[in-house]
């Protein structure tokens, strides 16, 4: 099989993410930010930063708990009816093996990986259920233990599935292991502390709920390796009595053939306000290359059940009307829609506009729902996109929209600029609780496989859908700089610079480099200073902005390293590695710096202002190295900016001329690729001039632009001594000659090519047009 460094390579980093498929094993986080029930408190669960809540007097936002560096998850906290005590789980590892040593400290996955919540495996914990009683002394607010119980799954705790509030107040229902491979659910006491079973089956896994009046109690069986009349959903009564296997309610497996909790997560009931009222969805298939999924609606008290949908469409985030005569359900994988179907069948058309990624049903009044859609994106993608050393993220940003509750318009868009996860309705006002993440609209390739660049993050939020006030639940400055972040996109640049301020004021003096990682010195909390310098440019306060840009130069990077004498050679090589990346004289740190910057500029749709900076840095580059790194982010600008012109001249004359000048030819190759990293300028400089070797791009030059072009990249092709740069001359000369309509030159050039020796190696078979066609294939697959 053919090894291609660079453009198959880049081909391969281009199509990877969608060939890693998922695992039925993950469980996905449920990071919702609850209310009280009276509405005056909310409460999330933020990762490693702990347990926090909005005082229900004073509103302030406190942390309640600090988890250790042995935990694996928090869950998000659960209300008591009281409005003044909630719940929250914590997992750590559980040691099975007794002659094993202890598990030490966790190496927690990044809360700002994921915002639709991050993806546990399956892995034995000991999860403690805790109790945090809200009084006017901090100390008697203090969370204790309540008790202890064995999970198989971390899930149970990461999606708040471990523990759930008796409709009374004074027991708590929690799933513990009973053997090596079921569950089951008990009851825990407050005020005896004695447990009992509820739930007669065990299951290899099981989820459970009460309904929202409290009167029945839900469990959902995975039934692995028991008898099938033990799996799907039982009802009973509150106290746990005389169980109802409701019919119809066998969950599809996944392709390892286990029922996985993600499938009974999506097969939970969705209950009416008018008490015994319940709707489900159900899926199978039929056939490999066919889904059928239905709607049932039943009733808990006449222990009835009836279809009332079937499609072969995905269906979805399922929720009654207040007046139970409908349901609103989301239906559709690829553009998904939002419907209503009434109570005989009958569906409504789609509400959305934009595919709906997620329905919150509707609010305390039932006058109002809200659903989330993603942002349009605000450039041109598909056919017309050539900046591929950048990638498009067209799902970056959402919109919450707000209906009237009767579905009979699409609704106002309410907000929009960063993304949006986990809206739910308070239960006494006009407002949603959310996650709001600034996420960058375009990615480069090394963010892409490193997470490298600019960080996405996310803070708590409460937005009051009838004013559009914030009310910002920031735990860090990191989260402090994401709100300016958000500002600053709105242009309201005097109060991104507060939120900067209050940012700054937080870090700590300096952030040491860590050797470990060539990479993690460059992400560190400061590199929100080219936000803050971009603001105060803004504004016209040109001094400080170029005080806080040399401040961002600075910190960007860190000092090399020394290398210690005890060092391994494994060591001492990643710290050789990383101080050569620094080296003041190649185009690495320039690029490095560059990359990040472009990643700000665009997330600020401020690509014009981006193509300003780099062509003044340019013009001013120290050194022919510095200038190559310089260009190459240039020309993505160009490109992004649709400016197809003007970069085929800027590749022309200016690209072109310090690649060659400036290329390692000699070490880019097969024989190179496991140093793929270290040749990263290399890389991004063909990557930059693969549309000049495009007939498909050529071709959309005027005949007279492109004949202008030619003489230069016939001087270049004489120059090169290399065969990979007579190879990317020849690439370009042959779309020029064939646009130009000079067949005889065509075919003078395609017999040049045949005869490269680098051809077969750095090309797939396809050559330049199946690598185009790679990359927009990835583009289609990220656009709704």
């Amino acid at each position: 099989m053919r090894r291609h460094l660079s453009l198959l390579t880049l081909t391969g980093w281009l199509v990877l993410p969608f060939l890693m498929g998922g695992c039925s094993e993950q469980v996905r986080e449920d990071r919702t930010i609850t209310f009280s029930d009276n509405g005056k408190a909310a409460g999330f669960q933020h990762g490693g930063e702990g347990v926090f809540v909005t005082n229900s007097q004073t509103g302030a936002l406190e942390k309640v708990f600090q988890p250790d560096e042995f935990t694996l998850a928090t869950s998000t906290p659960l209300w008591a009816p009281d409005n003044k005590r909630m719940l929250f789980t914590t997992a750590v590892e559980r040691q099975t093996d007794p002659d094993a040593p202890p598990p030490g400290p966790v190496a927690a996955i990044p809360w700002d990986i994921a915002p639709e919540g991050r993806a546990f495996l399956k892995q034995p914990i000991r999860y403690t259920c805790w109790l945090r009683t809200e009084t006017a002394d901090a100390d008697t607010s203090k969370p204790v233990a309540l008790f202890e119980a064995d999970c198989l799954h971390t899930g149970y705790v990461a999606a708040n599935l471990a523990v759930r509030w008796h409709p009374g107040g004074q027991k708590v229902l929690y799933v513990k292991q009973v053997d090596e491979h079921h569950h089951g659910v008990y009851e825990f006491d407050l005020e005896t502390r004695a447990s009992r079973r509820v739930f007669p089956h065990a299951a290899s896994a099981v989820i459970f709920d009460y309904s929202p009046d409290g009167k029945y109690l839900v469990c959902l069986a995975a039934a692995n390796e028991e008898p099938p009349s033990r799996h799907g959903m039982w009802i009973s009564e509150t106290d746990g009595a005389n169980w109802w296997r409701v019919p119809q309610t066998a969950i599809g497996e996944d392709q390892d053939g286990l029922v996985s909790i993600e499938k009974l997560r999506a097969a939970r009931p969705a209950w009416s306000r008018q008490a015994a009222q319940f709707a489900f969805i159900t899926s199978s298939t039929p056939d490999e290359n066919q889904t059928e999924y239905v709607l049932y609606v039943g009733n808990a008290e006449s222990r009835e059940v009836r279809p009332l949908l079937t499609d072969s469409k995905r269906l979805a985030q399922l929720h009654w009307a207040p007046d139970g005569k409908r349901l609103g359900i989301v239906t559709g994988e690829k553009s998904p829609s939002l419907q209503f179907v009434a109570l005989d069948g009958t569906r409504s058309m789609p509400i959305n506009v934009r595919p709906v990624r997620k329905f919150a049903g509707w609010n305390a009044a039932g006058d109002q729902l809200a659903y989330v859609a993603p942002e349009a994106f605000s450039r041109t993608l598909g056919d017309s996109y050539w900046a591929m050393a950048f990638f498009p993220q067209p799902l970056a940003r959402d919109v919450i929209y707000v209906a009237p509750g009767n579905g009979s318009a699409t609704g106002d868009a309410v907000f929009s600029g960063m993304r949006v996860t986990f809206p739910h309705w308070s239960p006494t006002e006009e407002k949603l609780s959310v996650w709001f993440t600034y996420t960058p609209t375009y990615r480069s390739l090394l963010t892409e496989f490193l997470r490298w660049g600019l960080q996405q993050g996310d803070p708590a939020a409460i937005f009051d859908v009838e004013t559009g006030d914030i009310e910002w639940m920031t735990v860090n400055a990191a989260e402090k700089a994401q709100v300016g972040h958000y500002h600053l996109l709105q242009k309201n640049y005097d109060e991104a610079l507060k939120w900067y301020e209050q940012a700054a004021a937080e870090l700590p003096p300096e952030i040491p480099p860590e050797s470990d990682s060539m990479f993690r010195p460059f992400v560190g909390l400061q590199n929100f200073a080219f936000f803050h310098y971009y603001c105060l440019d803004k504004l016209g306060r040109t001094e400080e902005a170029a005080a806080k840009l040399a401040d961002f130069e600075r910190t960007f990077f860190p000092p090399p390293a020394e290398i210690s004498a005890t060092a391994t050679p494994e060591e001492q090589q990643l710290v050789a590695d990383q101080n050569q990346w620094l080296e003041e004289q190649t185009s690495m740190p320039r690029l490095l710096r560059n990359l990040y910057i472009a990643e700000v500029f665009l997330s600020l749709e401020a690509a014009a202002d981006a193509e300003t900076f780099f062509r003044a840095a340019l013009e001013t580059a120290p050194h022919k190295n510095a200038g190559l790194a310089d260009a190459i982010v240039l020309s993505q600008i160009l490109l992004v900016r649709q400016k197809t012109a003007e970069y085929a001249d800027f590749a022309t004359n200016t690209l072109a001329p310090l690649v060659q000048q400036t290329f390692h030819f000699e070490q880019y190759g097969p024989a190179a690729e496991d140093r793929a990293l270290m040749l990263l300028p290399e890389h991004l400089a063909v990557t930059s001039l693969v549309p000049m070797f495009s007939t498909e791009f050529v071709a959309g030059l005027t005949a007279e632009q492109v004949g202008a072009l030619v003489p230069q990249w016939e001087t270049l092709r004489e120059q090169s001594d290399h065969d990979t740069a007579k190879m990317g001359c020849d690439l370009f000369l042959k779309a020029a000659y064939q646009r130009l309509d000079r067949p005889a030159d065509q075919r003078r050039v395609e017999q040049d090519l045949a005869k490269n020796p680098q051809r077969e190696k750095l090309l797939p078979e396809g050559g330049i047009d199946e690598l185009v066609s790679e990359f927009r294939k990835v583009i289609a697959r990220q656009t709704p």
